[in-house]
């Protein structure tokens, strides 16, 4: 009898890349909090990113088909500009894990909601949670940062309309980046 071998898989998310000029402005900010926050595992700034639906583990074969079907999605979306809304942090500002800057486009609850569906008629599950636009700055490294780490990160937030002019992308292997 031959050994059951489980196809290879890839942790997996729909997202778009900032564009040079947005990615600075965000970048400024990161470098700022890296200087002044401690005891957070901070984001590579390459790596900086807007999530439109995470996938989490999937098996690679599956990963065409779901390309093909955000084909037409992508193509529909004109170059946009987004704006910086404030800094937060999941689950909650009293209890911050992740820290994050939020930001808002017209276009993104309609592009959200076409990557759900591409998803969804791939046979991928619909998210349960409602669409937060953010950029995933930092997640905080212990319990016993969480409290400090919220006062001097919301002391400030970037200031600054960068603009994007990439379409969603769908794949990353989080061990080698954004792909």
């Amino acid at each position: 009898m031959l050994p059951i071998v489980d196809p290879p898989r890839m942790r997996s998310f729909i997202a778009i890349r900032l564009a040079d000029p947005a990615r600075a402005t965000v970048v400024a900010y990161l470098e700022q909090l890296r200087a002044t926050v401690g005891g957070v595992a901070w984001a590579r700034p390459e790596n900086l990113h807007l999530t439109f639906k995470f996938l989490g583990d999937v098996a690679c074969e599956r990963l065409p088909p779901l390309v093909a079907a955000l084909r037409p999605v992508a193509a529909s979306v004109q170059p946009f500009t987004l704006r910086v809304a404030g800094v937060g942090a999941f689950p909650s500002l009293a209890r911050p894990r992740v820290l994050w800057v939020g930001v808002a486009a017209p276009v993104l609850p309609a592009l959200a909601a076409a990557v759900e569906r591409a998803c969804r008629d791939q046979g991928f599950a619909l998210e349960a949670r409602a669409f937060r636009p953010h950029l995933t700055l930092g997640r905080v490294r212990s319990e016993r940062h969480r409290s400090r780490t919220w006062c001097f990160f919301g002391a400030s937030s970037p200031r600054a309309e960068p603009g994007i002019r990439r379409s969603p992308r769908c794949h990353s292997d989080a061990r080698k980046g954004f792909s």
